[in-house]
């Protein structure tokens, strides 16, 4: 059975600056590092005036059903595609457990006044006999933890993106 999570956050930026923000390198890499990677890579895949593509391969402590395993490392990889036009990406999550685990989800950034909403969502399905529903809460409740961190960390970004614009920085 499939477990789904779905959260709106309201910034107070311009939507393409919170997509642009989202989209960055650096923050990506932030991100990432935030939730204990060890390595991360961002590999484009497309960039044109209408889509960006990418990959986020990061290495981190291995994960199990007993908690992390400190003495091993895997490699996982987050696909997104954006549409730029419409504010919106997908996203697909493959690592070690290949498709015993299917992580999925979305972005959308629409206007909100002077600012902008942030939905995030997830499908999480685990394949795993005995214990699949209790990795796929495990796995929903590490979103929900992590989710206002990123959001905090995308208005940060956004902020900063702004003010050196302004003063001629960026």
């Amino acid at each position: 059975m499939t477990t789904k999570l779905e959260r709106t956050f309201d910034l107070p930026y311009a939507p393409e600056a919170v997509m642009n923000a989202m989209r960055d390198p650096a923050l990506i890499e932030k991100s990432e590092r935030s939730r204990d990677a060890l390595e991360v890579e961002v590999i484009v895949q497309e960039q044109t005036d209408t889509r960006h593509a990418y990959v986020v391969r990061s290495v981190s402590h291995a994960r199990t059903v007993k908690g992390i395993d400190r003495n091993k490392t895997e490699e996982n990889r987050t696909t997104v595609r954006w549409d730029l036009r419409s504010l919106r990406a997908d996203w697909s999550w493959s690592g070690a457990h290949g498709n015993k685990v299917t992580v999925t989800g979305g972005y959308r950034v629409t206007p909100r006044g002077d600012g902008a909403t942030l939905t995030l969502d997830t499908s999480i399905d685990v394949k795993i006999p005995v214990v699949g529903r209790v990795v796929e809460g495990k796995i929903k409740e590490g979103f929900e933890k992590a989710w206002p961190d990123y959001v905090r960390m995308v208005g940060e970004h956004a902020a900063y993106q702004a003010q050196a614009t302004e003063t001629g920085g960026g």
